[in-house]
C-alpha cells in the first residue's frame, strides 16, 4: 500500500497536466474553500472583532488542558439566554479590575455554555459579552456601567486561591430581539444559517484534504502554509465549543 501511494505520487509530481491544475485551478479551490470556511467562522462565533485574537491562545490553552499538561480549569457557571434559559456558547467571559476598569483575564463559554478561570485572588467584576445580546459599552472602557450593579451579565465576584471555593455564577444575558420559533420566516432563517455553518465546516475539511494532497504531490511551501492555516481555523471551530480555557491579558483593549 504504502509503495502505491509513492509510486502514485512520483508519478504525479511529474506529470505536467496535473500539476499545471494543482498549480492553477485547485489553489484558487482551496483559498475560495477557506475564505468561505473563515467567514463562516466569524459568522458562527457572533462576537464582537476585538476578542477573535485571543481565540487561538485560548484554543492553545484548552488543548494543553485536554492533554494533562495543564491543571483544569474549574466551571464557574453557565452563560445563559435570560429569555428561553438555552445555553449560550462561545460567550466572551471577562474578569475586570475594579480599580483600574481594565481586564484582567479573559476566556470563552465552551459548547455547553460553561466557562471558568484560574486567576489570583481578589475582587473583579465578572461579564459576558456576545453579540445580539445588550452588553456594557465596549467604547468606553472607563464607563463599565456598573454604579448600581443591576445589570445581570456584570456582577461583582470574590475569588479565593482555594480551588474548593472557586465562585459559582451564572451569567444570563438579555436577548436585544426575541426570537419566535414558530414563525415561518425565522425557521427558514435558521435553516440556512445552520446549512451555512455546515457547509462551512465541510469547505475546511475539503481544504484541508486538497492542500494536504497538493502539498504531498508538490512539496510546495504555499500549499504546506494553506494546510496549517485550514487546520488551525478546523482546529479552532471545534475545539473552541468543547473546552474551557482561559487567556491571561494585561488590559486588552
Amino acid at each position: 500500500m504504502v509503495e502505491k501511494i509513492s509510486d502514485f505520487l512520483s508519478w504525479a509530481s511529474q506529470n505536467p497536466v496535473l500539476l499545471k491544475f494543482i498549480e492553477r485551478d485547485l489553489m484558487a479551490w482551496i483559498l475560495i474553500s477557506l475564505l468561505f470556511g473563515f467567514i463562516t467562522l466569524l459568522i458562527e462565533l457572533h462576537l464582537p472583532l476585538q476578542y477573535y485574537w485571543n481565540l487561538p491562545t485560548h484554543a492553545l490553552f484548552s488543548l494543553l488542558e485536554g492533554l494533562g499538561l495543564s491543571r483544569k480549569t474549574p466551571v464557574w457557571g453557565y452563560c445563559l439566554d435570560r429569555e428561553s434559559k438555552q445555553i449560550i456558547p462561545v460567550a466572551a467571559v471577562e474578569l475586570i479590575n475594579p480599580d483600574t476598569k481594565e481586564r484582567a483575564y479573559l476566556t470563552y463559554s465552551n459548547r455547553l455554555g460553561q466557562f471558568g478561570f484560574k486567576p489570583t485572588s481578589g475582587k473583579y467584576y465578572l461579564r459576558a459579552i456576545k453579540n445580539y445580546y445588550q452588553s456594557p459599552s465596549l467604547l468606553d472602557p472607563e464607563n463599565l456601567q456598573l454604579v448600581e450593579i443591576k445589570e445581570s451579565y456584570t456582577q461583582p465576584i470574590a475569588v479565593s486561591q482555594l480551588p474548593a471555593n472557586s465562585p459559582q455564577s451564572n451569567l444570563e444575558l438579555q436577548p436585544i430581539e426575541k426570537i419566535d420559533p414558530h414563525n415561518p420566516k425565522q425557521k427558514l432563517y435558521y435553516f440556512i444559517k445552520n446549512l451555512t455553518f455546515a457547509l462551512g465546516n465541510s469547505f475546511l475539511g475539503l481544504g484541508i484534504v486538497a492542500s494536504l494532497a497538493a502539498w504531498a504531490i508538490t512539496k510546495g511551501v504555499t500549499f504546506g502554509i494553506l494546510l496549517a492555516v485550514s487546520i488551525i481555523l478546523l482546529f479552532i471551530k471545534i475545539y473552541i465549543l468543547e473546552t474551557i480555557g482561559r487567556v491571561t491579558t494585561s488590559a486588552v483593549s
